[in-house]
């Protein structure tokens, strides 16, 4: 089955994006694509040690990333933090480098996350801009951490993997990546296909897209007059079963805002 990119609109801070099923937003007016969390490198560094976890997954999101540049014709990756796991990252250069070459046409700004820090610096030859702590651009912030947000100024984060989970009719479970937006903080799900997440709480005033099985879909607020103010069931509960389409690789609460952390 050829891949196909699946985006819905969403409105933010007067903005349009284009959500997409692979966890990823497009913004059309910065022609930029926009990811959090990549984490490039973990499933080596759990395998330094000791823990012996299947390899690939580096390779499975760089191919997502390019089928996503690819489709959007994006000029720039903006990457909200962590896009490098640990030290031992490094060792995974080999893939990043011919990537990078591939799409040498496309300007890269990463916003350091914790995870990067750690990491250490990644070779000029990448030509990846490193930004500190983060920075605005038509009136948006770009930050890693969402509780380092300010509440005052719309912001794009990452940082928390958001997750929620989704019911059956027997009250079996299954939790899926989801944006989550507050009235000016958009959190974006976690790329890295070998990452975790964290279940955010529904409130009035946020909004939450999963993003699972090739679709972005809006899920009810709590109040809405229905018990998806905890939980939200598919529809139809067959679909979630369905196989997110696999990229084809080219040759907290703070203040009321984010709940829940990440290391």
């Amino acid at each position: 089955m050829p891949y196909n990119p699946f985006s819905k609109a969403v409105e933010f801070s007067g903005f349009t994006f284009d959500a997409y099923a692979d966890r990823a937003i497009y913004w059309p007016l910065a022609r930029a694509l926009i990811v959090a969390d990549v984490h490039i490198g973990k499933a080596a560094s759990f395998r330094a040690g000791g823990v012996p976890v299947p390899s690939g997954c580096t390779e499975k999101d760089l191919g997502r990333l390019s089928v996503l540049l690819d489709h959007t014709a994006a000029e720039r990756l903006i990457i909200v933090g962590d896009f490098l796991h640990a030290a031992e990252a490094h060792v995974c250069m080999e893939h990043v480098t011919p990537w990078r070459k591939r799409h040498d046409h496309v300007a890269i700004d990463l916003v350091l996350g914790n995870h990067d820090r750690k990491a250490g610096a990644m070779a000029d030859e990448l030509c990846i801009r490193h930004i500190e702590n983060s920075f605005e651009e038509h009136g948006l912030t770009f930050i890693h951490d969402p509780d380092h947000a300010d509440p005052a100024k719309p912001s794009i984060a990452g940082h928390v993997h958001p997750m929620v989970t989704l019911s059956d009719f027997d009250g079996s479970g299954v939790k899926v990546p989801c944006f989550v937006m507050d009235p000016t903080l958009l959190i974006l799900p976690s790329f890295g296909s070998f990452t975790g997440g964290v279940c955010l709480p529904n409130t009035p005033s946020r909004r939450r897209f999963i993003a699972a099985a090739g679709r972005v879909v809006e899920l009810p607020r709590a109040g809405a007059g229905s018990k998806a103010a905890a939980t939200a069931t598919p529809a139809p509960a067959a679909e979630a079963g369905r196989t997110i389409p696999e990229a084809r690789s080219p040759a907290p609460p703070a203040a009321g805002r984010a709940s829940g952390r990440r290391s």
